[in-house]
């Protein structure tokens, strides 16, 4: 990558609502600038085409300062694996993971808030940490 696309992607600090929605992305990475991920940010029901190449890995870059993962930023996918969310985040609003492949998900030390159907049709899913730092 050039160092002018490099730049913008530090640059970001949200990534917008429905922004990439609908798409043809495989996985999805997560610079350390974002701060927040806008609800449907990355929700996928398939392609218009009927098909169904959705994303499978989900990756936040070490060192992230995201705080909010919005109303169904991820759901619909077919995330896959373990996913990590930072500690940084501190609210993870509905529906974020509805209907994924995840196996783990690590939640981070700092969540204080969790949305109704975050956890829905996990259909792999063996663990889930959740911090004590949870009030709702």
């Amino acid at each position: 990558m050039n160092k002018k696309g490099f730049a913008l992607i530090e640059l970001l600090t949200v990534i917008g609502k429905s922004e990439f929605a609908i798409n043809d992305l495989t996985s999805a990475y997560i610079p350390s600038s974002i701060t927040q991920v806008k609800d449907y940010a990355f929700a996928s029901s398939g392609r218009s085409d009927g098909s169904t190449l959705n994303i499978s890995k989900l990756i936040f870059e070490s060192e992230s300062i995201l705080e909010t993962i919005g109303d169904s930023a991820f759901c619909q996918n077919a995330i896959e694996e373990d996913v990590t969310l930072p500690n940084t985040v501190t609210t993870i609003e509905g529906g974020t993971f509805l209907n994924n492949n995840i196996t783990i998900l690590n939640l981070g030390s700092k969540i204080k808030s969790i949305g109704e159907r975050v956890f829905k049709n996990l259909q792999l899913i063996s663990t889930i940490s959740i911090p004590s730092s949870v009030e709702s």
